[in-house]
């Protein structure tokens, strides 16, 4: 947004009309249009101010931590029951870290050589394998989708 001053003037005839002169330098931004007002984000020396700021005024966090604890036992008037949950999860998390997600996947893995699969297939996974990166992955043409059978080996 460009800052500006409108002023009433008065042309040759007489007649008023709307003039617009820029603003005084004390006015406009010190960078220029299309440029960033902070184009390095929040500078670092700023964030280590800051966190020995609070290191030194509570104690080298020790009063945080006991903060976290009376409330992790309810011992703070006026706690919600989840706010006791969510102190108690963040003090387990910096004791013990973050607890690992366990996936189970059910299912086995069939290998298949490359030479196996025939020109659509091969079509079929490249563009598959393109829609995903993009974004815009839809489920691919069932009859281009190799099946379990495809895989078996015939016991006759």
């Amino acid at each position: 947004m460009m800052w500006s001053i409108h002023q009433i003037a008065t042309n040759v005839r007489g007649d008023p009309r709307m003039i617009e002169k820029p603003p005084p330098p004390q006015w406009q931004p010190p960078w220029r249009k299309g440029q960033s007002g902070n184009p390095a984000g929040t500078p670092v020396k700023r964030s280590r101010d800051l966190a020995k700021k609070i290191l030194f005024s509570t104690q080298n966090g020790e009063m945080l931590v006991r903060r976290l604890i009376a409330l992790a036992q309810g011992e703070i008037e006026g706690s919600r029951p989840s706010d006791q949950i969510r102190a108690i999860e963040l003090l387990m998390e910096r004791a013990f870290g973050k607890a690992t997600q366990v996936i189970e996947i059910e299912g086995e893995v069939v290998h298949r050589a490359i030479n196996d699969f025939s020109d659509d297939e091969l079509r079929a996974l490249v563009d598959l394998r393109k829609r995903i990166i993009d974004g815009t992955s839809k489920p691919i043409d069932p009859e281009l989708t190799p099946h379990m059978d495809d895989f078996t080996e015939d016991e006759g």
